[in-house]
């Protein structure tokens, strides 16, 4: 498999396929997590180094060793020493509103860094530095989106952020000032309903998204599924995974007031777990009784669900899609 990529886009490419952040940080310096704006809309977090140890998920960091970039990236990366898969402990995925379509961007990326190697390959690879009272960044003419420039700044030999131009602004002034202050706002207060050692898990304003422009917000149309258009009427949505080394735990909360629109979502997701029984009976029977032992339960919050996939059943998944596609 082959790709060619620029030295922005190689650094997006292996933040978002170890998509996640780091909680662990020097008291002294903020950790990605905390250079979230506190006006985010959705917030992603993804632990690397517990996902790397896991003979379940360590196969998925055994195929990105597999993966090879030519070009600019593959220059970019022998230059700089940086081994995405290896280097990178965790990441933290942020969206912002603003008046682009699909917001602004931000990745953190917490691990080991050369800051001096990254810095010298960004201004020899198209990276203009551009310094502010903050600190300095570089803009590549490569990484638009919706007429932004892509920006990556290195804060130190633990941590990089990258994204949007804006969002690196608005992250570079939050590290200058010790933090953004995400954990007290509207959706950081919403991290309690997490375990602080699950590998991954995700939050989104729900209304707050669906307000924004691009055409992928848009969780509550009448074209998307109905679990996804159920929870458009849900305030906030929170869902996370454990790797326990032989087996997936998921979880998640859909949070709402509103009694019909909890029965709702509960009946459209209660729905979809009955159809993919279906649809597996006769391809995959061995997964029924995964799918059965999902709960999904209300309260007077919202809608709750959880279940475990043992490493068996993800094994049974993927030689079915594997025989599917030849």
């Amino acid at each position: 498999m082959r790709y060619q990529v620029k030295p922005f886009a190689t650094l997006l490419f292996g933040g978002a396929l170890i998509l996640g952040a780091s909680i662990a940080s020097a008291a002294t310096s903020p950790g990605a997590l905390q250079l979230v704006p506190g006006d985010a809309v959705a917030v992603g977090y993804v632990r690397l180094d517990q996902l790397r140890t896991s003979p379940l998920s360590g196969r998925i960091f055994h195929d990105t060793d597999n993966i090879t970039v030519h070009g600019d990236g593959e220059e970019f990366l022998k230059e700089t020493g940086l081994q995405p898969s290896k280097d990178i402990d965790a990441v933290v995925f942020a969206l912002r509103a603003s008046d682009s379509p699909n917001g602004d961007v931000l990745l953190g990326l917490e691990g080991r860094f050369d800051v001096q190697k990254l810095s010298a390959a960004s201004a020899s690879h198209d990276g203009k530095r551009v310094d502010t009272a903050s600190g300095a960044y570089y803009r590549f003419p490569h990484g638009e989106n919706d007429g932004q420039q892509g920006a990556v700044a290195f804060l130190n030999k633990r941590l990089v952020i990258l994204g949007t131009e804006r969002a690196v602004l608005s992250a570079l002034t939050a590290y200058s000032k010790g933090g953004s202050g995400f954990a007290t706002s509207t959706l950081g207060r919403e991290m309690r309903r997490v375990d602080r050692d699950v590998s991954a898990w995700a939050l989104v304003d729900v209304p707050r998204m669906s307000n924004m422009k691009g055409p992928a917000m848009k969780v509550g149309s009448s074209t998307t599924s109905p679990v996804i258009a159920a929870l458009g009427r849900m305030t906030t949505v929170a869902i996370w995974t454990k790797d326990t080394g032989d087996a997936l735990q998921v979880g998640g909360v859909a949070l709402t007031n509103d009694v019909d629109t909890r029965d709702l979502v509960a009946d459209a997701a209660r729905g979809v777990l009955a159809a993919w029984r279906l649809a597996l009976q006769d391809k995959a029977p061995e997964v029924i009784p995964v799918l059965r032992q999902f709960k999904i339960t209300t309260d007077n919050e919202g809608v709750k669900f959880s279940g475990t996939v043992p490493a068996s059943a993800i094994d049974s998944l993927r030689a079915h899609k594997s025989v599917a596609a030849r």
